[in-house]
């Protein structure tokens, strides 16, 4: 029995739908023909796969709404969250959810073109999506801490899940405090500070030179670049502090909302309230590759 509440339905944008045309894909810098080739069977994939995914809610008699990703503004009044796409879509969905109620909002991802795309959210796929809806209650979970963030003490709305990135445009003008079992401490001073929960670790982190973070990481790992101080640029903090010395910068969020930092601001990230994902991300990280 389904007891959930309405849908959301996030749906991405694919790269033809955001061009407008074969044509315009054609004219943008860069874009060789395979990648035309590539962002049609991409298109056609996705749609293949969003037309599956509705006709499985319908047969279920499910009510959903329907939301561009580019559209999303709320996610307040829906009890259950369906992202089609990729990790992109999953996350920003991710962004929304305050669950500062007992019960979160679960969320299952679909992974709208399995052929060009790793989702390490997506437990989901065409063939699957409807049998894991009708086994909703017995399939397994992932209960994923995020990253809090805060500007000048100002916690902002959105919140982490895979990872937070500061960049300053003054090299080796940013100082980083770490705190651990209470002890503040100043290790690295650089340009560019990473922040990231253990189910983010595959992502950028990893793609500086971080370690593989285990899920039962109690706390944040973080990296350096350009680091003019400390041995190690990687490491991990309970909490992390971070003072731009001049200039400005930028904070981004999951890759998808960014916030300028100027040398006035201080930044504190600390973990936040976690989200419900449908599907075991071990189990996702063990079938990309990642044990």
């Amino acid at each position: 029995m389904w007891d959930y509440g309405k849908i959301l339905l996030l749906v991405k944008e694919t790269a033809l739908e955001q061009a407008g045309s074969i044509e315009a894909l054609r004219a943008r810098k860069n874009y060789r023909e395979k990648d035309i080739e590539s962002a049609i069977r991409g298109d056609a994939a996705h749609h293949a796969t969003l037309a599956q995914v509705r006709h499985d809610l319908d047969s279920l008699g499910l009510v959903y709404d329907e939301v561009n990703r580019s559209d999303l503004r709320s996610v307040k009044g829906y009890g259950f969250i369906v992202t089609n796409g990729g990790d992109g879509t999953f996350l920003l969905a991710c962004q929304h959810l305050q669950n500062k109620k007992r019960r979160s909002v679960p969320v299952l991802g679909v992974n709208s073109d399995t052929d060009q795309s790793v989702g390490f959210f997506s437990s989901a796929t065409i063939n699957t999506f409807g049998e894991i809806m009708e086994a909703i209650d017995t399939f397994p979970r992932s209960y994923l801490s995020r990253l809090e963030i805060s500007i000048n003490d100002h916690i902002l709305p959105q919140r982490a899940l895979n990872e937070v990135i500061f960049w300053n445009e003054n090299i080796g003008n940013t100082l980083c405090y770490i705190r651990e079992n209470g002890i503040e401490e100043r290790v690295k001073e650089g340009y560019m500070v990473i922040a990231t929960t253990p189910a983010g670790s595959t992502a950028g982190f990893r793609n500086l030179g971080g370690p593989l973070v285990s899920l039962d990481e109690k706390r944040i790992a973080y990296g350096i670049n350009g680091c003019t101080y400390g041995k190690d640029p990687f490491g991990f903090a309970d909490t992390l502090s971070i003072e731009p010395l001049k200039g400005t910068g930028r904070l981004t969020i999951d890759g998808a909302t960014t916030y300028p930092v100027t040398s006035s601001d201080k930044i504190s990230i600390r973990y936040g309230s976690r989200i419900t994902m449908i599907g075991s991300l071990e189990e996702n990280r063990k079938a990309h590759g990642f044990a």
